[in-house]
């Protein structure tokens, strides 16, 4: 099992790598590959590798995503809002310096996410009982937030851009 689940973190990572640094192939569309080929899969491989092949994989695809979209131009659908400023550096000259504090992010957040597990867990297994009963008010608070967010973005990048460069 622990063979198995090693070598699904290597292909993970493989294709991974291929997906951060290909633009126009996201990893959505290998995951609903692997998970729609789960039934013939799961004859030969079982489901934890599967989630651990697809776990690697948006890990590894989240690192080297930026590559593409500041050093090419050519960002992914996700990334379009938050690019800019990658551009502005790197018409500034200092593309590395962008790619840098892109890859600096990313491992902090990977950081936090990995110390905060341990909480969201206990968060999850004794919060769930209080609030599912609001789960729908809750999602509908997220889409409404969420779209707010998306509205503004424009203000919020360029308020963001200003205090950072002074």
């Amino acid at each position: 099992m622990f063979i198995e689940i090693l070598v699904a973190m290597i292909l993970g990572i493989f294709v991974g790598v291929i997906t951060g640094l290909t633009p126009g192939i996201h990893i959505n569309l290998v995951s609903l590959l692997v998970l729609s080929a789960s039934p013939f899969l799961s004859y030969y491989f079982t489901l934890v590798s599967l989630a651990c092949f697809i776990i690697s994989m948006s890990v590894t695809h989240s690192f080297l995503d930026s590559i593409p979209s500041i050093y090419f131009g050519a960002p992914d659908s996700d990334q379009v809002l938050g690019v800019l400023p990658g551009h502005r550096y790197l018409l500034a000259g200092h593309g590395y310096i962008a790619l840098k504090l892109t890859v600096i992010g990313s491992f902090g957040a990977l950081l936090l996410s990995i110390l905060l597990f341990p909480f969201f867990m206990l968060i999850v297994e004794y919060g769930y009982d209080y609030i599912s009963g609001y789960i729908g008010y809750l999602l509908l608070l997220v889409v409404v937030r969420k779209s707010t967010t998306i509205i503004s973005h424009q203000y919020l990048t360029t308020t963001t851009y200003i205090l950072i460069t002074r």
